[in-house]
């Protein structure tokens, strides 16, 4: 996962910086990076790497939300020329990103105010609960 994390940044961050001096064209860009989100939202949908189920989910969410916002995003290419479509998609784009920040503060104050002893059990709870799970199947 760690190494996935850092290879999907690195292949943004270089295709990124290839579009911009006009070596790729921009639905390569948005191909790869859709990819890459795709790739790693089938993972985290599948094999649950996280611990606590709730975090799972949480991290499957977020990257559904980055996936959504990165199609809509292909509206502004050149891909339409209709002005009315991309301020829908802008629109779509401002409440995807709202969103997006909006789970991410609401999930620092729920890990602020359970506090690091209770998350700690939490986690235990659930490394025996999918122990039991396991060995049940």
């Amino acid at each position: 996962m760690p190494c996935f994390f850092f290879f999907r940044r690195f292949v943004t961050a270089v295709i990124l910086v290839m579009g911009a001096t006009d070596r790729a064209p921009a639905y390569l860009q948005f191909a790869i990076i859709v990819s890459l989100s795709a790739i790693h939202l089938f993972y985290v949908a599948k094999e649950e790497p996280y611990v606590m189920r709730r975090m799972s989910k949480y991290v499957a969410s977020m990257e559904l939300i980055y996936f959504t916002l990165a199609i809509s995003l292909f509206v502004f290419t050149d891909a339409t020329g209709d002005v009315d479509f991309k301020l829908r998609f802008g629109i779509v784009c401002l409440v995807l990103l709202c969103l997006f920040i909006l789970s991410n503060f609401l999930m620092a104050v729920y890990f602020a105010t359970k506090g690091r002893p209770q998350l700690k059990i939490l986690d235990k709870r659930s490394k025996e609960f999918r122990k039991s799970e396991d060995a049940r199947r």
